[in-house]
């Protein structure tokens, strides 16, 4: 059979003319099957095969966290203890925070203290001048005041004196826990074998949060969500 060169019609061996379209053909190029039309890829299909893809990315994507949950959920415990502690960490970086038993409020004594002596004083250097004004009075008033601002001072004392002892064995305590806290957590991330998370995003609320991210579609890959994840937790 001999093909036309022009539409691939077959033909008898000894044609000359194409009887489809016509064409005139040498015996060479008729023994050759006309080349395949080239087809074109669709719009539509490329868009479908991307989609298809891209949920297949998420999905592959949501089973490494779903993994990595499985492992990490059963740590929770340790990852809030570890949280408290670096609140507790926080907190003692501004004591006025911090309430500490045995401690008193020592702001009325030296807020009240003063106003009181003050017009103690002046009743006193007014006997001084006026004799009706009785001078037993003036020094009454007077060590009223005093003795309250002095209360009020040594009451401030003590509290700081307890604010500083708690302070220091919280911190002392609270910095031996963290370390302990950060070993355990480390050796079962060591056991999950390669991860492409850190630690501090191993911890199972933070890993539930990618999750959402590619479940959304706010984010195609884990990378993607973790990036997402450090800019709205700063």
């Amino acid at each position: 059979m001999a093909f036309c060169p022009k539409c691939g019609f077959k033909n008898d061996d000894d044609a000359l003319f194409c009887r489809q379209c016509g064409a005139s053909f040498n015996r060479d190029q008729a023994s050759a099957p006309a080349a395949a039309p080239v087809q074109t890829a669709s719009p539509v299909n490329d868009a479908l095969s991307s989609v298809v893809q891209q949920e297949q990315i998420r999905a592959s994507e949501i089973e490494k966290i779903d993994n990595m949950l499985k492992h990490f959920r059963s740590k929770q415990k340790l990852y809030e203890d570890y949280d408290t502690c670096i609140r507790n960490k926080a907190m003692l970086n501004d004591p006025s925070q911090i309430h500490v038993e045995g401690t008193k409020k020592a702001w009325p004594f030296l807020v009240f203290g003063p106003i009181i002596a003050v017009p103690g004083t002046y009743f006193a250097l007014a006997s001084l001048v006026n004799s009706r004004l009785p001078m037993w009075l003036a020094a009454f008033v007077f060590a009223i005041g005093v003795g309250l601002l002095v209360f009020g001072i040594i009451r401030s004392v003590k509290n700081r004196k307890l604010t500083g002892k708690f302070m220091s064995e919280t911190s002392e305590q609270t910095g031996t826990h963290m370390t302990e806290l950060a070993e355990k957590l480390q050796t079962h991330y060591e056991q999950f074998g390669p991860c492409e998370l850190e630690l501090k995003d191993t911890e199972p609320k933070r890993l539930e949060k990618l999750k959402e991210y590619i479940s959304t579609g706010k984010a195609d890959t884990v990378e993607e969500a973790v990036k997402i994840l450090h800019r709205e937790f700063r």
